[in-house]
């Protein structure tokens, strides 16, 4: 009896059990003929909602473009909101913060508390003001060794300032009067030539160096510095200083006569002139803590 050929059942993805091949045989035939079977380079079907709506009013626009591009717009609008919050937040708290330390500030009312409170703020332009007002009481008292160390840390947060140029100036006389000569004079010559400070703070350092070596009885390099200091400041003290000075220096070495010392003029504890015709005020310390926060 002749019985018709048994038909293969298809599985769930459509693909005909036949055993004359194994599954992945199938498979792959099944791959490759749908591959060949699909049209190449034919976007027909393919609708561009953009196309669509190219004749359609701005409003409706309006609407493609929102759907569209919503999630990246809320999350650029939250962005922007959170960047401005922060940025007025640290304000408030930075104006909170210095106000704080105004207050601290004034009621150290002892070289132990300008000391405390320097060192607690050592990175503050008010924290550095603070430990050279202590350096100067210090250096008043003759205690050089630690003068010279309290101007140091005041340098630290007074970069960047009018007093900064002070600390230096008062750390290096601050040396040589504790009898380290050789560090303080290197110091004042490395202000000197610091094309970063005024020159009224080069001509002091300067200034003092002739003052040193003429005190040391060396007249030639004494006049070398003091010519330098007058060029440096012509018509400021520090230029006036040192014409006076080496009006009264020997002509030369040869003539030179026993002299009393020359006194080295230190000029730490007075803020530094700027100019022989006019008297320029240092700025308070609240000023000076306000200017550093503007720039």
């Amino acid at each position: 009896m002749n019985r018709p050929p048994k038909k293969h059942k298809p599985k769930k993805d459509g693909i005909l059990e036949d055993p004359r091949f194994s599954r992945e045989e199938l498979e792959a035939a099944d791959r490759k003929l749908h591959h060949d079977q699909a049209p190449k380079g034919d976007d027909r079907n393919l609708v561009h909602v953009d196309d669509a709506f190219k004749e359609a009013d701005f409003e409706d626009q309006a609407w493609l473009f929102w759907n569209k591009n919503k999630h990246f717009i809320i999350g650029l609008f939250v962005l922007v909101l959170l960047g401005f919050a922060g940025v007025e937040g640290y304000k408030l708290y930075r104006e909170s913060a210095i106000a704080s330390m105004q207050q601290e500030y004034s009621a150290a009312d002892s070289t132990e508390a300008k000391i405390t409170f320097g060192e607690a703020n050592s990175s503050m332009p008010l924290g550095g003001f603070a430990l050279l007002e202590a350096a100067d009481a210090t250096y008043t008292d003759g205690d050089y060794s630690e003068a010279a160390s309290l101007y140091k840390e005041a340098a630290t947060g007074l970069q960047g300032t009018y007093f900064y140029g002070r600390a230096l100036i008062g750390e290096a006389m601050s040396q040589v009067l504790a009898g380290q000569t050789d560090a303080g004079t290197s110091l004042l010559k490395s202000i000197s030539v610091n094309g970063d400070l005024l020159d009224a703070i080069r001509a002091q350092a300067i200034y003092n160096l002739g003052a040193i070596a003429t005190s040391q009885g060396n007249h030639e390099e004494a006049r070398r510095y003091l010519e330098q200091a007058v060029k440096l400041q012509p018509e400021g003290p520090w230029g006036s200083l040192a014409k006076d000075l080496m009006n009264d220096l020997p002509a030369s070495v040869a003539a030179a006569s026993v002299q009393a010392p020359v006194p080295v003029v230190p000029a730490a504890l007075e803020p530094t002139p700027q100019d022989a015709s006019t008297e320029t005020e240092a700025p308070s310390p609240a000023a000076a803590l306000d200017a550093d926060d503007a720039e």
